[in-house]
């Protein structure tokens, strides 16, 4: 029969529970899997003490950032972003529009976005066009991008 030992996992792993939880594992588990790979350390009193301290400003830190996407959402939501590019005669843009190129222009307009969250289809030609903004898990923004001719 196997040992059992405490840790407390300093990182989310599906099967035993999330960063900062402590957690009961097979000594041998622990000793040459978590703790080695950085996933776990063995349980102390002062060890509990720190990670109950980091969980807490992780805590903090994700209830901060959940908050600014969801202003950030607010002022995205159902806007207009127009971008001018040079186009061929039958409506087709030389080269396209591009995620960094959505923010871009979205940064002119005084919102900060990061270009890695926006999703959209590949924008060839003029139109309008729906962008989907995925700023925080569950928190979505849709907005339009316009291409007109330059």
């Amino acid at each position: 029969m196997s040992k059992q030992i405490k840790v407390i996992l300093t990182k989310d792993i599906p099967s035993l529970g999330s960063a900062g939880q402590s957690v009961e594992v097979a000594a041998g588990y622990a000793r040459n899997f978590l703790v080695p790979g950085g996933m776990a350390q063995l349980w102390t009193a002062k060890a509990a003490e720190k990670e109950e301290a980091a969980f807490a400003k992780r805590d903090a830190e994700r209830v901060e950032s959940r908050q600014k996407a969801a202003a950030l959402k607010d002022m995205l939501d159902g806007i207009t972003v127009i971008i001018p590019a040079k186009v061929s005669g039958s409506g087709k843009l030389f080269g396209g529009i591009s995620p960094e190129a959505v923010a871009e222009k979205l940064r002119d307009k005084g919102i900060e976005v990061d270009p890695k969250t926006l999703h959209f289809d590949a924008i060839k030609q003029t139109g309008r066009y729906k962008v989907e903004a995925r700023l925080y898990p569950q928190i979505i923004s849709e907005f339009t991008v316009a291409v007109t001719e330059k």
